[in-house]
């Protein structure tokens, strides 16, 4: 048996919370989780959503159906199945999102965040590395950051936030302290929130990001 690949265009989709003008300021790229749509996630930041603020919502490439053929389908960011090239394939896509949106909006004076849930995190954590954009917040939302970051290729000034909820079943004080360590002995400033919640985005959550990005 010979393996071989081939490279397609496809097309992918990404939502935001409004039309674009020359209000904007900031601008939050929001990834989601596991077996979760970008659509359905994007509602979940309204709080943050205002005159100036921007919100993102790009979507997994892979598609599937979560609980039976008859529910609707979800999206993933990877599989473990030719990883590499699913990192590769999903890195090039936020990059184009994020040229999309960038050629709406001022050339300076605007603020990129970034914020991943779950398995997202580590997704997000990745693009950071990966683009050429100036990511001044980096938001892991009941997750972390990718096990085989480049961590060099981080902007030296990138602030991390830790995000999660006292009743999270995937994310433990253990694993936070542990990736706060982490994150430090990169040389990089790192916060973490716990709030009263579970493993989903919350209202708490929400408050907290905004004071960070309102600074």
């Amino acid at each position: 048996m010979e393996k071989h690949y081939v490279h397609v265009q496809r097309t992918a989709r990404y939502f935001q919370s409004k039309k674009i003008d020359e209000n904007i300021k900031r601008v939050i790229f929001v990834l989601h989780g596991y077996a979760q749509n970008a659509n359905d996630f994007l509602k979940d930041f309204e709080k943050l959503d205002n005159e100036q603020t921007l919100i993102v919502a790009p979507e997994g490439l892979s598609k599937f159906y979560w609980k039976d053929f008859t529910s609707a389908p979800s999206s993933s960011w990877m599989t473990s199945l030719e990883r590499e090239n699913e990192i590769e394939d999903t890195l090039k896509y936020l990059d184009q999102v994020c040229f999309d949106v960038r050629c709406q909006l001022p050339k300076e004076g605007v603020e990129y965040s970034f914020l991943g849930f779950s398995q997202g995190a580590a997704t997000a954590s990745r693009f950071c590395a990966y683009s050429s954009i100036k990511v001044s917040n980096l938001f892991l939302y009941g997750g972390a950051p990718a096990h085989d970051l480049d961590w060099t290729a981080l902007n030296d000034d990138l602030s991390f936030y830790l995000i999660y909820g006292d009743k999270d079943l995937f994310v433990k004080d253990s694993q936070v302290k542990k990736v706060e360590g982490l994150i430090q002995s990169k040389k990089f400033k790192v916060q973490s929130y716990r709030y009263e919640g579970k493993h989903k985005i919350e209202d708490a959550g929400l408050d907290y990001i905004k004071s960070v990005i309102d600074k």
